[in-house]
């Protein structure tokens, strides 16, 4: 906040507790300038951000007869302008820092789906491996029954060979 926006809300926070809620006529805006009538007072300012805020009611045409919102009687009740802006800031912390928890925890979701994926791939992996192992223990069993049934077809073959006419 710069050195305007601090008094500008000093100055509202003296204004406020001094409003009254209702249709009661509590103030009046003063269109005051400077001497050259270019620039707005700091009183017409702070009335300007008051009703833009909605701490105020505009009570006729001419924009001079002001009253005290709900949401201002809310405010002034609850310890003044300064208390607000600063509850309004903690507020905001609070969004800015939930959203980013809120951002974490995605990108933790994110990173937590891409391991299990890998922890699949890994997973189907071993299972193949392990097929390939299987096949190769019985092929170690078994080597020396692989030679018995070449000779045993070689044989079988020689004696074909010498049945058939």
């Amino acid at each position: 906040m710069n050195e305007n926006d601090n008094k500008l809300n000093q100055i509202i926070e003296l204004i406020l507790p001094n409003l009254i809620l209702g249709d009661k006529i509590v103030a009046e805006r003063k269109w005051y300038r400077n001497i050259d009538n270019t620039i707005p007072s700091q009183d017409y300012i702070a009335f300007s951000l008051m009703e833009s805020n909605d701490l105020i009611e505009v009570r006729n045409t001419k924009n001079s007869l002001l009253t005290l919102s709900l949401k201002g009687h809310n405010i002034k009740n609850n310890g003044g302008w300064l208390k607000h802006l600063e509850q309004q800031s903690d507020t905001n912390k609070y969004l800015v820092a939930k959203e980013q928890l809120e951002i974490d925890n995605l990108k933790l979701k994110k990173e937590s789906l891409e391991y299990s994926k890998t922890i699949r791939s890994q997973v189907d992996r071993i299972r193949d491996l392990e097929e390939q192992i299987k096949l190769i223990s019985l092929i170690k069993l078994y080597w020396w029954f692989i030679p018995i049934l070449i000779s045993v077809g070689v044989f079988l073959s020689k004696i074909w060979d010498l049945v058939k006419p």
